[in-house]
C-alpha cells in the first residue's frame, strides 16, 4: 500500500493506559503520527516514541487550541486527522479516503465515533459523527 498523505495529530498527557492501542491501530495505514505531550509523568512519551519520532513537548497553558495548533504545526501533510488517546481507529477504507480527498479538497470530514456508554449497570454504544478530518490548506 502506498503512503497516504495524512498526518494524525494527538494531544496527550498521562495517557499510558490508552495511547499504545490508539497508535497500534494506526500503524497499518502508514499515516504520519504527531504526538504533542503536555506534561506526562507516566510512560506516555516512551510509548509514543515506539510508533513515531514526532513526539513534541508543549507546556500546558490551559488552552487546548494552542496545544492542537502546536501539534498540527509539526505535521508534514496538509490533511489532518485529530484523535484523542482513548480513541481507536476501527477501520479505514483507504481507497475511498483517497478518492474523497481528491474530489473534495476543501471539505471537512466526519468520522463515526462509537463510544461506550454505561448507565444504571447497562453498557451500550452511542454513535456520533465528529468533525476530525480536514485539509489545512
Amino acid at each position: 500500500m502506498s503512503k497516504i498523505p495524512v498526518s494524525v495529530c494527538i494531544i496527550a498527557k498521562n495517557e499510558e493506559k490508552y495511547i499504545d492501542e490508539c497508535l497500534k491501530r494506526l500503524e497499518p495505514y502508514g499515516f504520519e503520527i504527531v504526538v504533542t505531550d503536555t506534561g506526562s509523568t507516566d510512560q506516555t512519551v516512551e510509548i509514543a516514541k515506539k510508533y513515531t519520532d514526532k513526539v513534541f513537548a508543549f507546556e500546558w497553558i490551559n488552552d487546548f487550541s494552542a496545544a492542537r495548533n502546536f501539534c498540527v504545526s509539526h505535521a508534514s501533510n496538509n490533511w489532518i486527522l485529530t484523535l484523542d488517546c482513548d480513541e481507536y481507529v476501527h477501520s479505514i477504507d483507504v481507497s475511498s479516503l483517497r478518492r474523497i480527498m481528491q474530489k473534495y479538497p476543501r471539505a471537512i470530514g466526519e468520522i463515526q465515533m462509537k463510544s461506550l456508554v454505561q448507565s444504571r449497570g447497562v453498557t451500550s454504544y452511542a454513535v456520533d459523527e465528529v468533525r476530525r478530518f480536514y485539509n489545512r490548506t
